[in-house]
């Protein structure tokens, strides 16, 4: 069985966590409200108990070193938070998403198939020379396997000192996927054991390990005790109706300098985008298709079908929904033009 053996080296310098790595290093604040500053400062807000979810698991991943599931609906920011703490702390992030086909390859690599014939032929160079058989072995396997994300995860962190891996839609693997995510997400140990992987991957820099699931999404995977036992539970869940609002001015101030008439708008906007259940991404993305017509000039109509489409456009991907698509975007575009009635001209 192959192995990643995690061996960090972290110090503590004044307010920062140092991972160091055999190339650079990577600097976290220790202050986990420090980092919700800086978030809220780049447009990803918080409400109160938000902000004291994500402090207790800040600290559990990067201080404690134990791998995190996020459970919550879709739209609520996981992967963003993700991403975005990377981006403001420089830190590699690796993102895997699950999903019905996924392969084992995919996650911990594989052998090329098409490499096995030049396999072949080194082997037959290597017959009869004074050659290592542990080294012509190591070689081959070199040449065949393709590695997967666990490969780009362990020589981030092991360059860098620290890594972000990220497995979004946990639940949506196939079952028979179970024992590999069960060694990803143990806890309390150094090592990650990895099944039928070829290739020994060495020591490595911190893996920070965080899953996420839709509890009431569609899966493939039924979660049992042993892997919920190896990870630490974090709810996720939906924003109150202020971060809706908050979130949805911001991002059209990005784009535009807004007046009280379109802040107005934007907060009736939010408002409904909430109360259809819809995620805190959706009214970010409708303030900004708003700010985008407020700014070109564009006619009522053409902003309520653009905003209409991005409220109800996962509605397409399902097909138990699609069929009444029209029927849903015709009703709302009458309320959405309603509320953009004082902004746009006809």
């Amino acid at each position: 069985m192959s192995k990643v053996v995690m061996k960090p080296k972290v110090t503590v310098e004044d307010d920062w966590i140092v991972f160091e790595g055999e190339e650079d290093h990577v600097r976290l604040p220790k202050d986990p409200y420090r980092v919700i500053q800086d978030f809220e400062e780049h447009g990803y807000f918080f409400d109160d108990e938000h902000k004291r979810d994500f402090a207790a698991m800040y600290v559990t991943l990067v201080v404690e070193q134990t791998p995190v599931l996020l459970v919550g609906p879709p739209g609520t920011g996981k992967t963003k938070l993700v991403r975005l703490m990377g981006e403001l702390y420089d830190v590699p992030v690796v993102v895997m998403r699950g999903h019905q086909e996924a392969r084992e390859q995919e996650f911990i690599g594989g052998v090329d198939v098409a490499a096995l014939p030049v396999a072949d032929k080194i082997a037959e160079e290597y017959a009869g020379e004074d050659v290592d058989y542990e080294e012509a072995v190591e070689a081959l396997k070199e040449l065949i396997y393709v590695g997967g994300y666990l490969k780009d995860v362990v020589n981030d962190a092991r360059r860098h000192g620290a890594c972000l891996f990220f497995i979004d839609e946990v639940n949506r693997f196939p079952g028979y996927m179970i024992p590999t995510l069960i060694h990803i997400f143990e806890k309390d140990t150094e090592v990650i054991y990895i099944p039928h992987s070829p290739v020994d991957f060495g020591e490595t820099g911190a893996i920070m390990r965080i899953g996420a699931l839709n509890p009431e999404g569609k899966g493939t995977t039924n979660f049992d005790e042993a892997l919920l036992r190896r990870v630490e539970l974090v709810p996720w869940g939906e924003y109150d109706v202020e971060i809706y609002k908050k979130v949805a001015k911001d991002a059209a101030r990005r784009v535009i300098e807004t007046t009280e008439a379109v802040e107005k708008v934007l907060e009736d906007l939010a408002s409904m985008i909430k109360d259809m259940g819809k995620g805190v991404d959706v009214a970010k993305d409708v303030a900004q298709a708003v700010a985008i017509g407020v700014r070109m000039g564009y006619d009522l109509e053409t902003v309520t079908r653009n905003v209409v489409n991005k409220i109800l456009g996962d509605m397409l991907l399902d097909p138990e929904k699609s069929e009444e698509f029209e029927a849903r975007r015709k009703a709302l575009e009458r309320k959405v033009r309603e509320k953009l009635k004082p902004i746009f001209r006809s």
